[in-house]
Order: C-alpha cells, then sequence, then structure tokens
C-alpha cells in the first residue's frame, strides 16, 4: 500500500504542520528552480525572487516534502526531518536577512509557527506514543 501525503486523523497541531511543510516545500523550491536557472545560465523566468540561498533552499525543499510525509506516515523519523527542514531554513533566513529580518517578518513568523507546532509539547508526546520507527528489512 502506498504511503499518505497527507493524514487528517493526526492531531491538529501536526496537520497544520503538514500543509506548513508543502507549501515551504513549494516557495523553497521555486527559489531553488531560481538558483539552477542562473547556475546552468539560462534566463531567469522568476524575476524577484530572492537567489542568496539557492543551494539550501533546494535542501529545504526536498526535507520539508520527506518530511510531511513521513508525519503522514506517522513515523518518528519523518518527524525529525521536518524539524531539520525548518531548522534549516530558520537559520538561513537569519542568515541572509541578518538585520532586516523585520523586513520580511512574514517569512520570519511562519518559520517561527512551524517550528512551534513541531516542538510544542503535546505534539512531541504525541509523536512519542504514536509513531512509530520505520520497519527495518
Amino acid at each position: 500500500m502506498a504511503k499518505p501525503w497527507f493524514n487528517n486523523r493526526l492531531p491538529q497541531e501536526l496537520v497544520i504542520a503538514m500543509v506548513l511543510l508543502y507549501l515551504q516545500a513549494f516557495w523553497s523550491g521555486v527559489e531553488g528552480i531560481q538558483w539552477l536557472f542562473e547556475v546552468v545560465g539560462i534566463s531567469n523566468p522568476l524575476v524577484g525572487v530572492d537567489n542568496r540561498i539557492g543551494a539550501l533552499s533546494l535542501a529545504v525543499s526536498i526535507l520539508s516534502v520527506l518530511g510531511a510525509r513521513g508525519i503522514a506516515a506517522e513515523l518518528k523519523p519523518g518527524w525529525r526531518t521536518a524539524i531539520a527542514a525548518t531548522g534549516l531554513l530558520a537559520v538561513t533566513e537569519l542568515w541572509v536577512y541578518g538585520a532586516d529580518w523585520f523586513d520580511n517578518i512574514v517569512n520570519v513568523m511562519f518559520t517561527l509557527a512551524l517550528l512551534a507546532l513541531l516542538l510544542y509539547g503535546p505534539t512531541r508526546r504525541y509523536v512519542n506514543v504514536w509513531f512509530s520507527e520505520p520497519k527495518r528489512r
């Protein structure tokens, strides 16, 4: 049976975190594609996208999708991957924006809200009780 992309039977904190992870993956993917266009030398169709974190954006995008899929499948490594992706995004945003982070307050707020949802006490307890480690073959 295929693993689910979305699981609405989880607590609302984890459902919201899954949605935010998929949105984060989309927008990070857009920034990563922007970077790939510049690396390859193709003219850029995505004008206005901040391109200082291109390779990291691709990594965040991939990790976010893997984390959201892992949460949907109720796997502990998926939850850990989601935390890693969000933490990486928070660090890169602080690195890129620096003292001007207040100009991008919406981006920073969504990232910190997602991190708070994933690290929230009841969420951690639910993950520790109900999520499982992947089966080894």
